[in-house]
């Protein structure tokens, strides 16, 4: 690793073990005695998910250099949790959904729901910025950097043109959150698939962006609908749990954004700059008379 590479290291590691701890501490000491911990086990689970799930994407799909390297490996782990817990933050500010606030203090189901799915699209975005080959870590910064801005562009137009977050923190209406969550995981696969493969440029990041992630406009259009017309009787427990028919939409979103990268946009673009001849031929050029 060259310095800079180990300066980011340091400092992903350190924003790493202040976010392990601003996770894990309040699940020990602020959720309230007697309450259901279904809550509690789905977010101390959260953070074990994404490890494994990254782990599996940097060892298959990542750069030649970082597959069969555990200490490359370990760094963009690192990155990843540092990445997350910046993700987390932007939740919360743009969001209003407060990790501890509303889900470990006031039980709100449908709040966590929308975290739960807004944190795996997160984490399915800074997965796609890991595969392919490329000169750097810059790079998966840039590219995942792209695809979380969009998430987060589009989860705000969402609920400016649906009103989807007072539904979610202040009525509770667990169907919305339960919707919205699905629609942020939704949304992430489609956008982390969009900023995955080789690397050509930072423009050409930004014109695969739109190239591969087209789906996440009519994905974004479809909530819209679903949410500016799907409202719960006047007599319904909105808190008490999703109905049948929005964990089928839920269930539809997913879908969807699996279709539509397995068979809509299709594998990410390879550079040849990367291929194995191209790489064989650049060893052998650095290589002293």
């Amino acid at each position: 690793m060259d310095d800079a590479e180990l300066l980011v290291l340091i400092l992903a590691a350190v924003m790493t073990a202040v976010a392990a701890f601003q996770w894990y501490w309040p699940l020990v000491v602020v959720w309230p005695r007697g309450r259901a911990a279904m809550g509690k086990i789905v977010l101390a689970l959260l953070p074990l998910v994404a490890f494994f799930f990254l782990y599996y994407v940097l060892r298959t799909w990542a750069s030649h250099d970082v597959v069969d390297s555990p200490p490359y490996i370990a760094f963009y782990l690192l990155l990843g949790f540092a990445w997350l817990a910046v993700g987390v933050f932007a939740m919360r500010v743009f969001f209003d959904l407060l990790r501890v606030d509303d889900i470990l203090l006031l039980g709100n189901r449908a709040a966590l729901s929308a975290f739960v799915g807004g944190f795996l699209g997160l984490t399915a975005i800074y997965a796609g910025g890991n595969v392919g080959d490329g000169p750097g870590f810059w790079c998966v910064v840039w590219a995942a950097g792209l695809g979380t801005v969009a998430l987060i562009t589009l989860g705000l137009v969402v609920n400016a043109t649906a009103g989807v977050f007072e539904r979610i923190t202040v009525e509770r209406d667990a169907g919305a959150g339960f919707r919205f969550g699905c629609w942020l995981l939704a949304t992430g696969i489609v956008l982390g698939r969009a900023v995955a493969g080789d690397w050509f440029s930072p423009f050409g990041a930004v014109i695969d962006l739109f190239a591969d992630g087209w789906p996440a406009l009519p994905l974004a259009l479809f909530a819209v609908m679903i949410e500016r017309f799907m409202r719960p009787a006047p007599d319904e427990n909105v808190a008490a749990g999703p109905s049948p028919g929005s964990i089928l939409l839920g269930a539809l979103y997913i879908g969807i954004a699996l279709a539509a990268v397995l068979l809509l946009i299709g594998p990410p673009a390879a550079n040849p700059a990367y291929s194995p001849s191209a790489m064989n031929g650049a060893e052998q050029t650095a290589e002293p008379p």
